[in-house]
């Protein structure tokens, strides 16, 4: 398995699509923001939009755009004259979920719309990694994003037998092809995801998230990638912006958590796979990183928390 598909398995990701939106033009969705953990995307399929944020220059949507907020920022999407009041399409406070429509005289377009979850308080380092708007721009129609595209359509419009299940497979799948896609056309600044792309280091932390419980050093991990243990932390730091040690203490309390959301581990076995040869040490980390001690996580997660 790849760095980028081991990072992401420590990532338990549910999905929702909330509103297929057939919208036609004038219209606007007002999107007022979500708490931490919660990521909206939206899917346009159809026709075009614009993006509008307080304070941002506005970003024009067009069929095939795949958008994502990782922090949950408030947002609107629109189309139609903005020198003229927008009719709002979803009316304020709503919690309903389904089909949005507008029949106005402009052009057509349609948006899937919906949330990625992730536990707020294990995804800290992979949502810190990303901007406040991740973009992957409309794809070559053989591309894999495309054909998702089209399956999600055709599975949200058609409401066949097990169709909610199909569409939250088909949207989680999604999360991981956006985070590859922008992966390979971003220009990353200096964090975890750009860690994962630097061919450089990638045998180094492919080994720290294959063997997390091993007791590596930092001659060990420099080794497999060919590097003096000098230049080995240099060129970390600066790609990763954080120590190795640092993403290493990361990647096992992470395996860690998805551990203790699974019976038949102690938290004495756990803290030892994970390679703390000290249980109080492990309670201490894990407390520190993750905001409790192991013992209330999974008492938490086994709550449905």
């Amino acid at each position: 398995m790849d760095a980028l598909s081991h990072f992401l398995a420590l990532h338990a990701v549910t999905t929702t699509l909330d509103w297929r939106c057939e919208l036609n033009a004038p219209w606007r969705l007002v999107n007022e923001g979500t708490a931490p953990g919660i990521l909206p995307y939206h899917l346009v399929t159809e026709g075009e939009a614009w993006l509008e944020r307080a304070e941002r220059e506005p970003v024009r949507l067009h069929a095939g755009d795949l958008l994502m907020l990782p922090h949950g920022s408030p947002h609107v999407l629109h189309a139609g004259d903005v020198t003229a009041p927008l009719p709002d399409v979803l009316p304020a406070g709503a919690t309903a979920r389904g089909t949005l429509k507008s029949t106005g005289p402009g052009r057509r377009s349609e948006i899937l719309c919906g949330e990625f979850v992730l536990d707020a308080a294990t995804s800290g380092l992979l949502i810190r990694s990303l901007p406040d708007v991740v973009l992957l721009k409309a794809q070559d129609r053989e591309s894999q994003l495309h054909q998702l595209m089209l399956m999600l359509k055709r599975e949200a419009r058609e409401q066949l037998p097990g169709a909610r299940i199909v569409v939250q497979h088909l949207a989680s799948t999604l999360f991981s092809l956006l985070i590859r896609g922008w992966l390979r056309e971003a220009a990353l600044p200096g964090n975890m995801l750009r860690l994962l792309a630097e061919p450089r280091l990638h045998l180094a932390v492919q080994a720290m998230l294959e063997s997390p419980g091993r007791p590596w050093t930092l001659q060990a991990l420099a080794a497999r990638c060919y590097m003096s243990r000098a230049t080995f932390v240099r060129l970390f730091k600066q790609v990763a912006g954080q120590a190795p040690g640092n993403f290493l203490t990361s990647v096992r309390l992470l395996q860690a958590a998805r551990l203790l959301e699974q019976p038949g581990f102690s938290i004495a076995a756990i803290s030892e796979m994970v390679g703390y040869a000290s249980e109080p040490a492990f309670h201490r980390m894990f407390k520190q990183r993750m905001g409790v001690p192991p013992g209330a996580f999974r008492r938490r997660k086994e709550a449905g928390g």
